[in-house]
């Protein structure tokens, strides 16, 4: 990892750190109030984030506080006991000397601090809280019985007056330190604050909603344009249309953001579990400056690390089993990011021992996963180890086998409205592909007619488009259609007759327009009747009854107001109802 990277990554570690102190400070401020549990699962998910993010930067003491601070904050969420005053006090004591750290860092990026002394602070609370007493342990007293108070607050200033001139000597000290940061990080501040603002994701998709409404009317008033000939109208319009999509790409542009970091955090996961399983193992990136949005991005974490994880434990060999396979001594992983026909494309491939479906499949009826009267192919015993609580582990470990990870992994994809693949072979190694819709609201696309009925298919799935009257089409057998386009033949399928909306008074074959998309590095030509325009529409997710239908990927509201669906073309091409369409249309016309 170059040094640039390296402190680019820690700048906006303690950006993050400087949120989510202050989001952490808050919640504590509402333990008098009200210390619900939802509260308590917040303060945790805080603290239990955070600690991730700074062992991913190496900062292992902020880490190795956290982690204590982590433990502190779930035995009080298990209401091991209860929440006092003092113990509110330590949770923002520890927080402002977390954020007196943070700031500190931002000067110099070597600097230590006394992390023990806070750790000691956060166990002796912990130790000298008394448990919380439900209504079902309280004692059975009788008459006669004596009952001893200890009062805490005091027994604990009793205990450690011998170190109260030590205390204050430390908050005086303290207090010097955030006057001399106060006036050190002043300069450094003020560059932070111009260079970058925090601002709030929600307010970014409010800003594109709303661009999204003016490209709707747009389209609306050019619906209406076309039914008048005023010129000088017409070319006002047209640049506030240009305005329009200037402002469409910046806001789109602020919300994309390099794979990068994300790949560095895998990489310490790699590094920490093949450490953890004593497994020689090389992590390889590539595309890290792939650009996505960053919801996927914050959404994707999760998963590729459980899969990187896994990746190590159950795929690569140890050293001696991969050198008896005649495999080299290191075990290798490959994590690729690309994109392709708006789609974000991600690879996690191992050259490990593979999965052998028959395995699974035996484990899967062990389990009770499935009754064992099932034929399953290679791909759906593959697709098993995503059932929650299956694992082939037969150990649980702090990695693995507790059958869950792989079930939040296809999860979290499907919340993205992405899929996930599994190919494997036995000893040869394991990939997984994921693909992931890239679209965040607006587009450019083609508005297509089929037998009437209006589609869209976006521009970034189009290769080029070709006028079928002035191509080479060739008839093979009577049922495949062939081109052949710069000595490269390229299948040819009809979108109508695939979608079954054959009309019997269709557009003459001359007319019809071809278009190539890619996918998986093979070209497909798609034949609609022809373009009607070209224009940026605003996409809208589908609702539940229609997502099962592979190829369908969303909506589109046009000028006129009608709701077009959007296709991808290869998916679509590729699903089991539209080529059973094709092949009902193929036999009629061989019989």
């Amino acid at each position: 990892m170059d040094e640039e990277f390296e402190l680019e990554l820690r700048m906006i570690f303690l950006r993050e750190a400087d949120a989510n102190l202050e989001e952490a400070e808050e919640a504590y401020l509402q333990f008098s109030e009200n210390a619900s549990n939802d509260l308590l699962a917040r303060c945790f998910r805080l603290a239990h984030n955070l600690k991730g993010s700074s062992k991913a930067v190496g900062y292992t003491e902020i880490a190795e506080i956290l982690h204590h601070l982590e433990s502190f904050l779930l035995r009080l969420k298990n209401k091991e006991f209860a929440i006092t005053q003092k113990i509110t006090n330590v949770l923002l004591g520890t927080n402002d000397r977390l954020k007196i750290i943070i700031e500190q860092l931002k000067i110099n990026p070597n600097y230590k601090t006394n992390y023990k002394q806070i750790i000691d602070e956060i166990n002796q609370v912990s130790g000298e809280t008394p448990p919380l007493i439900n209504e079902d342990q309280k004692p059975d007293l009788k008459e006669g019985d004596i009952i001893v108070l200890i009062d805490y607050d005091k027994s604990d200033k009793v205990k450690n007056s011998s170190d109260i001139n030590k205390l204050e000597e430390n908050k005086l000290e303290e207090n010097k330190l955030e006057e001399s940061i106060k006036q050190k990080n002043f300069h450094n501040k003020k560059f932070l604050n111009d260079e970058i603002i925090r601002v709030s994701l929600n307010k970014i998709e409010i800003l594109q909603n709303y661009i999204g409404e003016i490209v709707i009317i747009e389209s609306m008033i050019e619906e209406q344009m076309s039914l008048v000939n005023y010129q000088s109208m017409k070319n006002y319009f047209r640049l506030l249309i240009k305005a329009t999509k200037e402002v469409q790409e910046i806001v789109v542009s602020l919300r994309l953001v390099p794979i990068k970091p994300v790949f560095q955090k895998l990489l310490r996961t790699g590094r920490d579990t093949s450490a953890m399983l004593n497994k020689e193992v090389n992590i390889t990136f590539i595309g890290e400056n792939t650009e996505m949005d960053k919801f996927i991005l914050d959404e994707l974490m999760d998963p590729l690390m459980h899969i990187v994880r896994n990746a190590i434990d159950h795929g690569i060999e140890e050293s001696e089993e991969r050198i008896e396979k005649d495999k080299m001594r290191e075990g290798n992983i490959t994590v690729k990011a690309s994109h392709e026909s708006g789609n974000l494309i991600l690879t996690i491939a191992d050259d490990g021992k593979g999965m052998n479906p028959k395995l699974i499949y035996e484990s899967a009826v062990k389990k009770g996963v499935i009754s064992g009267t099932e034929t399953l192919t290679d791909m759906q015993c593959f697709e098993l180890i995503f059932i929650p609580g299956f694992s082939t582990k037969t150990e649980t470990t702090e990695i693995s086998g507790r059958g869950v990870g792989m079930d939040v992994v296809k999860t979290n994809i499907e919340m993205l409205n992405g899929k996930i693949d599994i190919f494997s072979q036995v000893d040869m190694g394991t990939e997984f592909r994921i693909k992931i819709p890239l679209s965040v609201g607006i587009m450019d696309a083609f508005i297509i007619e089929i037998s009437k009925e209006k589609f869209i298919i976006p521009v970034h799935q189009v290769v080029e488009c070709l006028s079928l009257s002035k191509s080479n089409l060739t008839y093979l057998t009577g049922i495949d259609n062939v081109i052949s386009l710069r000595n490269e033949e390229i299948s040819v399928v009809d979108l109508s007759q695939g979608l079954n909306i054959q009309n019997k008074n269709d557009e003459k074959l001359k007319d019809k327009v071809i278009f190539i998309v890619q996918a998986k590095g093979k070209k497909i030509g798609a034949l609609v009747d022809k373009i009607i325009s070209i224009q940026s529409v605003v996409t809208k997710n589908l609702g539940e009854e229609l997502r099962c239908e592979s190829g369908i990927v969303g909506s589109v509201i046009l000028g006129d107001g009608k709701v077009v669906p959007i296709l991808e073309i290869a998916e679509l091409v590729a699903s089991q109802s539209f080529q059973k369409n094709l092949q009902k249309i193929n036999s009629r016309q061989i019989i």
